[in-house]
């Protein structure tokens, strides 16, 4: 038996007896997506003869009515679809909802004419949109469409497969009791359909409502039909793969579906159901964030872009056309073939994606010099939240025509739209590297020398780690560092020999002028990769020592010094240790902090010193996040260091172009969902 879309159809009684009656349109066909419905302010009439009951509430759950009775009295539970039936009726008999639908009692309008009336009589209901269109409705709206189908548009719509959601389908009525279903659709032509609209409308009725409540499984197989085969996963251990991200979020949810998409059109195919239904979508790239900006929430869409790798590079331009998909490492070396350079280079590198760089506007260790992610993107292709494509910006140096859209969405973390292709800047290729390595028997000394070094010249790279990192990563490489040392510095010039000579020359003498207790050089360009492998190497070595917390918290240069000290303190105040690894040239800092997951003392200890460093950044006039962005772990600050002002602004943008609120909730931004409670 083919599962069975029933429809509860209102009328809207004024107008029964008055005016002479016109054709009935459909006008709303709204998807339900709890298995708990209340319809509050009906007009019950049961057609029994009995006088009809205004301003009732009907509560339908497991497809039984659970509760009916006077508005106010009856008792809503709070995961139901709250539907305003104010100025309807429900023509007659509401019984309640058989197979996941709707349907309505027989209207028993003159049971000694039973035999009379006619095939089509007012229990059967919706048939397909397409027998409507022939029998002269002219309208169906559907919500969550920007679209009003008319005519031949709303034909070739059907025609298509283009109807945004599921048809209203044939379906077999009951007849005595809701027990009894026809085998076979009703309606089988347009003529019955025309009969039972005319006869629906000889008894006044202008207007049918129809709400309609499907399961997962019909929901998803509508999508899998929509994709090619290999697109769209639904088995829960493969789903199992799409959870986390690096940040290994404790609350992660389980997707409703991954989707792995392979081009623009199918992120859009998959945002257009998303929206169609009302699915929360979480983008997903490599997987490689540090903020939980990726962690699946329970009944979500994850659009995962892993996939789409292509590259083009145009060297006439010094430009690169990617895919999100692709990796930083990919990027560099497609520009590398060319004698070109892409500069943004986060420590994982070799395993993020150019999508999860533009999500959160990566930096990495040449930024100091070389600025990051934002710096590089010229254009961007992003599906909206209604599925529809923009195309921002292009292979062009200069452009002020309109407002800067293209930076708006760099940084967004997926909640404005979805990256499907970026335009990225080109420079020439960076000159093999000077390396300075310097060792200091205090953090003061070592914060201090940085201030000296930003104040007379631009390095390529300046970066920081403190004793915990510097013994972490010795652990694992066992070149030689200095255990002893609070704190290390490592420094390259890549200017032309004779110019990046001289700035090393400077940065030595700073070095000791600052009582540095070892100081190295090198222009062999495998020794300084060396060191800076190490410093790439510190996150996964102090991940070796326990569970992390991984900050990114930037000040002012100025305040570099009183941001490390005022971590060692939170350190010594909570009892855990923080590792502190730093873009020290920009006053972007890493602290990461290790405690042991299972131990609950320790934990809740971890957690309010993640929070104390945030709000120390704070203080000191900067910022919770740098690089990895707010995501899910980070949101709660998002309002101290915005500010009301700031903050009503950033729910004004995210508002206009995510009406429904429906791209990476609960990223970002703290807010209520608007959302529905999804069906299991």
């Amino acid at each position: 038996m083919r599962r069975l879309l029933f429809a509860l159809m209102v009328v809207s009684c004024a107008t029964c007896l008055a005016q002479p009656q016109a054709q009935p349109t459909i006008k709303d066909f709204i998807r339900v997506q709890s298995p708990t419905i209340a319809l509050e302010h009906v007009r019950v009439i049961d057609g029994t003869g009995a006088a009809a009951k205004a301003d009732q509430t009907i509560v339908i759950s497991g497809g039984k009515i659970t509760a009916m009775g006077n508005a106010g009295v009856v008792p809503v539970p709070a995961d139901a679809n709250r539907m305003d039936m104010t100025g309807d009726s429900a023509l007659p008999g509401l019984v309640g909802m058989h197979d996941h639908l709707f349907y309505i009692a027989r209207p028993n309008l003159n049971a000694s004419k039973k035999s009379e009336e006619p095939l089509l009589t007012p229990q059967m209901t919706f048939s397909s949109p397409r027998l409507y269109l022939a029998s002269g409705v002219t309208t169906l709206r559907t919500t969550g469409s920007i679209e009003t189908y008319t005519d031949l548009n709303l034909r070739n719509a059907i025609d298509t497969g283009q109807l945004p959601g599921p048809h209203i389908d044939v379906t077999g009525p009951y007849l005595d009791g809701p027990s009894f279903f026809l085998q076979e659709p009703f309606l089988k032509n347009a003529e019955d359909a025309r009969q039972m609209v005319n006869y629906w409308a000889d008894r006044g009725v202008t207007s049918f409502k129809a709400y309609m409540f499907i399961t997962r499984d019909e929901r998803l197989k509508i999508l899998v039909d929509r994709l090619p085969n290999g697109c769209v996963v639904i088995e829960p251990d493969h789903m199992a793969n799409y959870r986390w991200d690096r940040a290994n979020d404790p609350d992660a949810g389980t997707p409703l579906v991954v989707v792995r998409a392979e081009c623009t059109d199918h992120v859009q195919v998959a945002v257009r159901f998303a929206a169609e239904h009302g699915i929360p979508v979480v983008p997903r790239g490599a997987g490689s964030g540090l903020s939980g900006g990726s962690s699946a929430t329970d009944g979500c869409m994850v659009i995962a872009l892993e996939r789409m790798r292509q590259i083009t590079v145009d060297p006439v331009t010094r430009t690169v056309v990617t895919q999100p998909g692709a990796l930083n490492a990919e990027v560099k070396a497609a520009a590398a073939e060319h004698g070109l350079w892409y500069p943004p280079d986060p420590s994982s590198f070799e395993i993020c994606s150019i999508g999860g760089n533009v999500a959160t506007n990566a930096g990495g260790l040449c930024c100091v010099k070389y600025g990051v992610t934002t710096d590089y993107v010229l254009g961007l292709t992003v599906v909206l939240a209604d599925g529809t494509t923009a195309k921002l910006g292009g292979a062009r140096l200069k452009d002020v025509a309109g407002l800067s859209l293209t930076k708006l969405f760099v940084g967004s973390e997926g909640t404005l739209g979805i990256v499907t292709e970026v335009v990225l800047r080109l420079v020439p290729a960076q000159r093999a590297p000077s390396t300075l390595v310097a060792t200091f028997a205090s953090l003061d000394s070592a914060t201090q020398t940085v201030l000296d070094i930003t104040r007379r010249m631009r390095p390529s790279m300046l970066e920081f780690m403190d004793r915990t990192t510097i013994n972490a990563v010795e652990d694992v490489t066992k070149m030689g560092l200095d255990r002893s040392a609070e704190g290390m510095l490592i420094i390259q010039s890549d200017e032309p020999p004779g110019h990046a000579a001289t700035e090393i020359a400077e940065v030595t003498r700073l070095c000791e002028l600052h009582g540095a207790t070892e100081v190295i050089s090198t222009d062999d360009v495998e020794t300084g990769d060396a060191f800076v492998v190490a410093r790439r190497m510190a996150i996964p070595a102090v991940e070796r020592k326990g569970s992390l917390l991984l900050e990114d918290v930037g000040v002012p240069l100025p305040a570099l010094g009183a941001l490390v000290r005022g971590i060692e303190a939170i350190s010594t105040d909570r009892g855990v240790t923080i590792a502190v690894i730093a873009h020290a040239g920009d006053g972007n800092t890493h602290p990461l902090i290790v405690f042991d997951r299972t131990n609950e003392d320790e934990t809740a200890r971890a957690q309010l010193a993640y929070g104390e460093v945030m709000d120390l950044a704070i203080a000191l006039d900067g910022t919770i996040t740098g690089e990895h962005g707010v995501g899910r772990l980070k949101k709660g600050w998002l309002p101290a260091y915005l500010g009301p002002d700031a903050l009503a602004l950033n729910h004004k943008i995210k508002n206009a172009l995510d009406p429904q609120g429906i791209l990476n909730p609960g990223a970002v931004y703290d807010r209520p969902s608007t959302l529905d409670q999804l069906s299991p």
